[in-house]
């Protein structure tokens, strides 16, 4: 490994003599292998973090024959730098000074700088390294999700638990519950449900909607409570974290997005962290919240078991009765308009229909045979609505709907 490392160990060493006593930090994929990480490094660019002056000194500092692109301010609709690109050694390295990106939450990012970093030793070479905390920060604001977890599995692992975490489709899922990397459930944490409660009564009031409201919450939560009974989930931290993440989980003052670059689920997610840390939850704990609320999403296999769980909950709507099926899919339709277009009865089979079986596959190996029971017969009752003991209820929550 320190073989592989040296090339960017050389760069690192000579690019730091010149700067000093201006302070950098590596980042991305070099500085998590220089700090352990299974990552891949063959050819890829160096990355540096810096502040505006020093990014700018790479100009005068380094060779010109080295220059590819001079540090200048560049900015795009995502991501805004003094940036500038240098060829060392044969490998490219990019600067960042004052780095800022716009998340997938739509907010610009605090800025990034040097500020923070770690003097790692790496045998007689001392690194300017940042963090791995910092990275996870940074990654979240880039929406790297498996970067992240490849940190939070090093950091669970360097704590000293027993199981540190693996994504749910590993043969070992059982073994990857994150149970054994929390702490005991503490009173605080606890207390927060009330006052997470009367936040989504106070956000149902300034922004009212139909479908993602307090009460859609409060069912996932009973469903979610039910699955980790069946799947005999005790562990008092987990059970508390995983209901956090179910009361934050829509916890999004946005509506139905048809852009994928702005989903509710990351707006949640930060939603949720920022009151973790009001809290004062610990990083393991707060990323597990995070992650099982970004299992959610529709278009990402969940990395958590757990997650797995809290998707199931989400989805599961199917499970109610005939009217409560039709209420929820009224409610989310009207919630989804303009977007979606509803003309007539077969147009709205058809939406249904492509929930259901894209929802069932995902959450097939987690839910309970009567919950697959009532997917079949909810699946059946859409094919064929106008049945006379069904037909009421569609007259009354979803004919009115359609143009």
């Amino acid at each position: 490994m320190q073989s592989k490392l040296q090339p960017i160990i050389d760069v690192v060493a000579s690019i730091a003599g010149k700067l000093a006593p201006r302070h950098f930090a590596i980042r991305g994929s070099a500085n998590l292998a220089l700090q352990g990480l299974k990552v891949d490094t063959d050819g890829k660019d160096i990355d540096i973090v810096c502040d505006r002056q020093t990014a700018i000194a790479f100009n005068q500092v380094l060779p010109k024959t080295s220059i590819i692109q001079p540090v200048r301010f560049v900015a795009s609709p995502r991501i805004q730098s003094f940036f500038g690109q240098f060829l060392i050694n044969g490998r490219i390295i990019e600067v960042m000074g004052n780095f800022q990106l716009k998340g997938p939450c739509g907010r610009w990012s605090p800025v990034f700088t040097a500020k923070h970093h770690t003097q790692y030793q790496l045998n007689r070479f001392t690194l300017p390294l940042t963090p791995l905390e910092k990275e996870l920060e940074m990654y979240y604001w880039l929406g790297r999700w498996r970067k992240r977890w490849l940190i939070i599995s090093h950091l669970i692992s360097l704590s000293g638990s027993a199981h540190p975490p693996s994504p749910f489709w590993h043969k070992d899922n059982q073994s990857g519950r994150l149970a054994a990397s929390f702490k005991d459930a503490n009173q605080q944490l606890n207390k927060s449900f009330l006052l997470v409660e009367k936040l989504l009564s106070h956000k149902d009031k300034q922004i009212p909607l139909v479908y993602h409201n307090k009460a859609h919450t409060l069912n996932v939560l009973d469903r979610l409570n039910l699955l980790l009974k069946i799947h005999r989930l005790t562990n008092d931290q987990t059970r508390s974290l995983l209901r956090l993440a179910a009361l934050f989980h829509d916890f999004s003052p946005h509506t139905y997005n048809p852009n994928p670059l702005v989903l509710a689920e990351f707006i949640a997610a930060t939603e949720a962290d920022l009151f973790a840390r009001r809290i004062n939850l610990s990083l393991t704990d707060r990323l597990f919240i995070q992650e099982a609320i970004l299992s959610t999403r529709f278009d990402t296999k969940p990395l958590l078991f757990e997650g797995l769980l809290l998707h199931a909950a989400d989805l599961a709507g199917f499970i109610k009765p005939w009217e409560g099926w039709l209420q929820e899919s009224s409610s989310l339709i009207q919630e989804m308009s303009p977007h979606l277009k509803l003309r007539n009865l077969s147009d709205w089979q058809t939406f249904s229909l492509n929930f259901l079986h894209r929802a069932y596959p995902r959450i097939q190996s987690v839910i309970p045979p009567a919950w697959q029971k009532a997917w079949h017969q909810t699946v059946d009752n859409v094919k064929n609505p106008t049945q006379p003991r069904l037909l009421p209820a569609l007259k009354k929550h979803i004919i009115p709907l359609l143009k």
